[in-house]
């Protein structure tokens, strides 16, 4: 690896859109917490205290990106990518195969 191109720790990613704009992407961005079980539309999850659940919106949705810092207090912006990292794109519309379902359980 060069220093422009370096290994990146990736979990897995629940990456949502809709039906109605390709531009409309989106991936989940949690800190201290952890997914438990997902079926169809509904998921669980392990916040720890002072964890968050947040989401990611836009061409930072789908770039290869390290996951959030563990912080759980006085926390700030850290680990800027600031775009050196690839960014993979998403379908649209979502193929039938890839959507999750059911949407309940």
């Amino acid at each position: 690896f060069t220093p422009e191109c370096y290994p990146v720790p990736v979990r897995p990613r629940i990456n949502f859109a809709n039906d109605f704009s390709a531009k409309f992407v989106g991936r989940d961005s949690p800190q201290v917490a952890a997914r438990l079980n997902q079926f169809g539309g509904l998921s669980t999850w392990r916040v720890a205290s002072g964890g968050r659940m947040g989401m990611v919106l836009g061409e930072d949705a789908v770039e290869v990106a390290p996951p959030a810092t563990t912080c759980v207090a006085n926390c700030q912006a850290q680990d800027r990518v600031k775009g050196k990292f690839p960014v993979l794109g998403f379908p649209f519309p979502v193929p039938t195969a890839s959507r999750v379902t059911p949407q309940f359980p």
